[in-house]
């Protein structure tokens, strides 16, 4: 299995220099949008061709069918994942580590189980790191907690117990039970560097601060969210102009008029909003693409507090109205579906805000074909559909409304194509063009 283990471990590395690749400022648009297609598609390849890898080699694993060898190469395989460099996949690491522990609990190792309860915690502990004011808070606390807790037990038999690595993870595992918030700072200094910075910074500072995070490291993400914003925006002007009692009591806004008057006003808080919505995932960005594989269920419910993270981000930067967008636009309209979940109720004041980033966030998550969705991407008349088939329940019925208007349909669809082309080329170029010598990115394009 080590050809697997080996050409798995080779695309991580491809996916992560094609995720950090920009263009060239000089090519014209139409080769830019190539380049950028050519590598969603490669990466989409690669992806798939390490979901199989892992299919083939790893998932269908049972305890009961692994041998002497099989133990020493899955180790190899997880020390790799998680020790080498800055641990390029933590997330199989711990997958292995259980499968691993498994087949100790079954053949009665003790030894052997012993040290997987250890790795088995402190890769989830690692695997899952959520970082918010300068601490990790790991949402999979009692997880943790219990693989300690065990592994602390054999205390009574360390005495009895010969071999120096098994005693050692014992002694460990009781260091980790009694520190019982499971706090970890990442090893880079480049990252505590960054937290720290996040905490001293102005409100304004922060957030552009934290939109450069994830232009930095997740540049589709970004340019996600300035399509969320650009057609929000659109959504609400249009909204204002042919149902402005739709919005009344947005804002306080007492009637039509006052809606009517106040249209700057709200085109400005959703596409602030659309901009911010996702700022959550500044701190989640292990699971929002850098893999090179389909996400674990247990990453995927790590991805889904981006909602929690970027509200309290938000909120504690003083963003209050922009901090409910983020924390409300997952959530159906009727409140059966969607995250996070349980939930305070939207407050009506900015409800319709967050209705229309929801349906602006779908427009654009389901038909980019660029970069983002590539693999997956709908046509705009199918999107449209779904909308509607969900309106009233996912989505507000208000805002799908808009669309039944022919023209204003064609002209979303129409626009959507050449903005959203235009939005690639910039980020994309500017990104290449601003590189620093330490890699990094600074004062991306933004652009109303």
């Amino acid at each position: 299995m080590r050809i697997y283990y080996e050409k798995y471990i080779d695309n991580l590395d491809q996916i992560q220099q094609l995720m950090q690749s920009g263009v060239s400022a000089t090519m014209p648009k139409e080769a830019m949008i190539m380049e950028i297609r050519d590598n969603a598609r490669r990466r989409h390849e690669i992806c798939l061709e390490n979901d199989n890898l892992l299919e083939r080699a790893l998932f269908q694993r049972t305890p009961g069918s692994l041998r002497e060898q099989d133990i020493v190469e899955l180790t190899e395989f997880a020390d790799r994942l998680f020790l080498m460099g800055d641990g390029p996949d933590t997330g199989i690491a711990h997958y292995i580590h259980r499968l691993l522990l498994e087949y100790a609990r079954q053949t009665r190792n003790r030894d052997l189980y012993i040290r997987e309860l250890y790795h088995a915690g402190f890769t989830l502990l690692h695997v899952k790191p959520i970082v918010l004011h300068g601490k990790v808070r790991n949402p999979f606390h009692d997880q943790i907690a219990a693989y300690f807790e065990e592994g602390a037990s054999y205390l009574e038999q360390y005495d009895g117990i010969e071999s120096e690595e098994t005693r050692a993870c014992i002694l460990r595992c009781c260091e980790k039970r009694d520190e019982k918030e499971y706090l970890y700072i990442f090893p880079r200094e480049s990252d505590r560097q960054r937290e720290k910075a996040d905490i001293s910074r102005e409100r304004e500072a922060l957030r552009e601060h934290l939109l450069d995070v994830i232009a930095e490291y997740h540049p589709p993400t970004y340019v996600h969210s300035l399509m969320v914003a650009w057609l929000g925006e659109k959504l609400c002007k249009r909204m204002v102009h042919v149902s402005p009692e739709k919005l009344v009591g947005t804002e306080d806004l007492p009637d039509a008029d006052a809606v009517l008057k106040a249209e700057d006003m709200l085109c400005r808080s959703v596409y602030e909003g659309g901009l911010c919505h996702d700022i959550g995932k500044s701190r989640v960005l292990n699971y929002i693409g850098l893999y090179g594989r389909q996400l674990l269920d247990e990453e995927f419910a790590c991805v889904k507090l981006h909602t929690v993270l970027g509200s309290a981000l938000l909120k504690d930067a003083g963003y209050k109205r922009l901090a409910r967008i983020a924390l409300h636009h997952h959530q159906w309209v009727d409140q059966k579906g969607g995250y996070p979940y349980p939930c305070d109720t939207c407050p009506e004041d900015i409800r319709m805000l967050v209705e229309i980033v929801a349906v602006a966030d779908s427009i654009d998550a389901a038909t980019d074909n660029i970069g983002r969705s590539y693999a997956s991407a709908k046509h705009f008349d199918e999107l449209v559909e779904e909308l509607r088939a969900g309106a009233g329940s996912r989505y507000s019925a208000d805002v799908v409304h808009l669309l039944d208007d022919e023209d204003f349909y064609k002209e979303m669809e129409r626009e959507l194509v050449s903005r959203r082309q235009k939005t690639y080329c910039d980020v994309y170029s500017r990104r290449s063009q601003e590189e620093r010598s330490d890699g990094t990115v600074s004062h991306l394009y933004r652009e109303k």
